[in-house]
């Protein structure tokens, strides 16, 4: 039975069965000249009383959220020489929908840990919540969404859209994006 569950486990991998009797038992014990070998009894007193304590491990601290004044949240992920370039592309599309880089929290999670706006949605203060690029999971969020595709989610209008790299590049997705922020600003 166990040479048969082998089998079907390791169909075609070549294995080998050693016989414990076949082995030789050897140890050798690795030996330093003693003139490497120093003993410092501090240092002994100092580890068994290290060994005796319990070992405490600090407690995990997740990013601190940052603090959000305004009622738009805009996430980008983008390389802080790609986003100098793309920022006038954003300020295009905020000034589409009356708003600007002033008026709106703007977060760039390049190279960042992971953050859990959970929180901050909770408060009510963001109504709007853009993402150019960064999954809603991400941010611990359990939103699924398709791209230019607008929801609305206790109360919070939600708008997933590609990283604004691809948008500058794509008339298409510009018109796409368009007219999901109509939606989402202007026809109310």
């Amino acid at each position: 039975m166990k040479e048969t569950f082998l089998q079907v486990l390791y169909q075609h991998e070549t294995l080998y069965h050693i016989e414990e009797s076949a082995l030789p038992v050897t140890v050798v014990a690795p030996q330093m000249p003693e003139a490497e070998i120093e003993v410092v009894p501090e240092v002994e007193a100092k580890s068994q009383s290290v060994e005796n304590q319990p070992i405490v491990e600090p407690p995990i601290t997740a990013p601190a959220m940052p603090v959000l004044n305004h009622k738009v949240l805009i996430l980008i992920n983008e390389e802080p020489a790609q986003f100098e370039t793309d920022q006038i592309l954003l300020n295009k599309i905020l000034g589409a929908v009356n708003l600007n880089l002033e008026g709106v929290d703007l977060l760039n999670m390049y190279g960042s840990q992971q953050l859990d706006f959970r929180a901050a949605l909770n408060t009510r203060k963001v109504h709007h919540f853009i993402s150019f690029g960064v999954p809603f999971l991400e941010v611990n969020l359990n939103i699924m969404m398709n791209v230019y595709d607008p929801k609305i989610i206790k109360g919070i209008n939600f708008l997933f859209a590609d990283r604004l790299s691809v948008i500058a590049a794509d008339s298409g997705r510009k018109k796409q994006l368009w007219n999901s922020l109509k939606t989402v600003f202007v026809e109310k």
